[in-house]
């Protein structure tokens, strides 16, 4: 297995790893007509105060769809995949690093369901909600 595997850079051909781009959101209409304001503003402020564009974009994707789907099961089941992860790709990442890791990643999905149905939005803003709402510190303390 490639312990390396986060060094290999998105190039022209589609091979590997394309890192999130900040510049993309900021300049992105975020102010999307069925986003609730607040929740707007709160994920701005949250992405702002975290360095979120490397690699913990996938580490952060999986424990947020564990804790959503799962979350009787999310602390069993994360700690499992993080520890495997550490074992060959060992990183430190803070809660607040891990909650704007999944926020660019519901906010990517809210901009591509711009003209989805409306129950398919709300159900997005729902989830950015309860991601802004998330105490992501238990997964953390796996990674320190």
């Amino acid at each position: 297995m490639d312990t390396l595997i986060h060094t290999n850079h998105f190039n022209e051909n589609g091979k590997g790893i394309r890192k999130s781009n900040i510049a993309m959101l900021k300049d992105a209409d975020l102010d999307l007509k069925y986003v609730p304001v607040e929740l707007t503003k709160q994920s701005k402020e949250i992405l702002c105060r975290a360095e979120w564009g490397n690699p913990l974009n996938d580490l952060a994707w999986v424990c947020w769809f564990t804790k959503l789907h799962y979350s009787e099961k999310a602390l069993l089941l994360n700690t499992a995949f993080i520890n495997e992860y550490l074992s060959h790709y060992p990183l430190t990442i803070s809660s607040e690093q891990l909650k704007a890791c999944c926020l660019y990643k519901v906010l990517n999905i809210l901009i591509r369901v711009s003209n989805a149905p409306v129950e398919v939005q709300n159900e997005w803003v729902r989830r950015l909600e309860w991601t802004i709402n998330t105490d992501f510190s238990d997964v953390c303390q796996m990674i320190s």
